[in-house]
C-alpha cells in the first residue's frame, strides 16, 4: 500500500522548484504561514502574499489590509489586482524560464488565480475544499511559468477555524451548530443581513424557519440550518 505523503512534503517540493512563491490566502482571513516564512526565508525564495475574495469585503478595508500586511487585494472571480500582480511577478523575472508556486489553505483560490493569471481557464476549479489532486505546470506568459499545487493546509489549526476559513467541508463537521455560531459571533454583520436575532442560537432557529428546515412538529433543525449557513458562508454569499 503507498503512503500517503504529507502534505508539506509538497510544499517543501514547490519551494525547492520554483523562483518566486505566492502565498494565497482569503482576505476574511489573513493569516499569513509562519512555517511557510521559515522555510522560504531558509531558501532564499521570495514569496509574494495575495489576499484573494477581496471582493467580500469592504473595498477600502480590503486596501487597507493589503498595505498593512504588505500584500495584494485580489479578487479571482473579476481579476481586479490581476495587472499589479503580474508587475510584481516580472519584478522578480531572472532566466528563460522563471517557475513559480503557489500555495496556500484549501479552496482559498489557487487554480483561479492561475486562471486569471492566464487570462484563460487552465486549471480546473471547484468550489469544494481540496479539489485539486496533483501537480501542474502551467506557462502563464512568454519565460514564466506557475505550477497549481493541492490545497495544503499550512498550519494545525480547530476544525472549527477551518470550516469557517472554507478549508473543509461542511459535510466533515460532527457539530456543525458549534461552527455556526462560532462565525456568528465573528461576524454578526451576518445576522443583520439575514434580519436574524443577534443571539447566535436564536438567529439559527429564525434562520431555520426562514429556510424551511424544519424536523416533525415544525420544530426548527437547528443543525441543517447551521449547515445551510456555513454553506453559504464557504461560497461567498456573506459580505
Amino acid at each position: 500500500m503507498k503512503k500517503k505523503r504529507d502534505p508539506w512534503d509538497r510544499v517543501m517540493d514547490v519551494i525547492r522548484d520554483t523562483d518566486l512563491i505566492i502565498e494565497i490566502v482569503d482576505a476574511r482571513f489573513p493569516h499569513r504561514s509562519g512555517r511557510l516564512a521559515r522555510v522560504t526565508r531558509k531558501r532564499k525564495r521570495p514569496v509574494l502574499f495575495v489576499l484573494n475574495k477581496s471582493d467580500l469585503m469592504d473595498p477600502e478595508e480590503a486596501k487597507l489590509l493589503a498595505k498593512k500586511m504588505d500584500g495584494f487585494s485580489f479578487c479571482a472571480i473579476t481579476g481586479k489586482g490581476k495587472a499589479r500582480l503580474i508587475e510584481a511577478i516580472r519584478s522578480f523575472k531572472k532566466g528563460k524560464d522563471f517557475r513559480i508556486g503557489v500555495v496556500g489553505r484549501p479552496n482559498v483560490g489557487k487554480s483561479s488565480l492561475i486562471n486569471v493569471l492566464r487570462g484563460r481557464k487552465t486549471a480546473r476549479t471547484s468550489p469544494e475544499a481540496g479539489f485539486t489532486k496533483g501537480e501542474q505546470w502551467f506557462r502563464i506568459s512568454p519565460g514564466i511559468l506557475v505550477i497549481d499545487t493541492p490545497g495544503v493546509i499550512l498550519e494545525k489549526t480547530s476544525w472549527t477555524q477551518l470550516a469557517i476559513q472554507n478549508a473543509v467541508r461542511v459535510e466533515k463537521l460532527d457539530d456543525p451548530v458549534i461552527v455556526a455560531v462560532s462565525l456568528l459571533k465573528r461576524r454578526p454583520e451576518i445576522a443583520k443581513q439575514l434580519e436574524l436575532p443577534s443571539d447566535p442560537i436564536e438567529a439559527l432557529e429564525v434562520f431555520a424557519k426562514k429556510s424551511g428546515k424544519l424536523l416533525k412538529g415544525g420544530t426548527a433543525n437547528i443543525d441543517e440550518a447551521a449547515r445551510m449557513l456555513i454553506r453559504n458562508w464557504q461560497r461567498g454569499l456573506f459580505k
